[in-house]
């Protein structure tokens, strides 16, 4: 599961020839040490401004990181924020 933040449900099912089933289900978390969360709109205008919030979840022990910013030539980074 690339670039996925969350849980998910694991179940297993089993049985056998004597009608005899079994089943159990289990809530497993998916992180890292440091996770990036971000969100854009669905569809931009052409020649419109957006902010792009993003949120950092780190580990304790992790105290720096750099976030670093790829687009293409639809979109253009104008400013850096802190």
């Amino acid at each position: 599961m690339p670039n996925y933040i969350g849980s998910v449900k694991v179940m297993i099912v089993a049985g056998n020839l004597n009608n005899q089933f079994g089943s159990a289900v289990n809530e497993i978390k998916v992180k890292q040490p440091l996770m990036l969360t971000t969100t854009l709109p669905r569809v931009l205008s052409p020649g419109e401004t957006i902010n792009l919030p993003i949120t950092l979840f780190a580990e304790k022990g992790i105290n720096n990181a750099t976030v670093t910013i790829e687009t293409n030539d639809l979109l253009v980074p104008q400013q850096n924020y802190l």
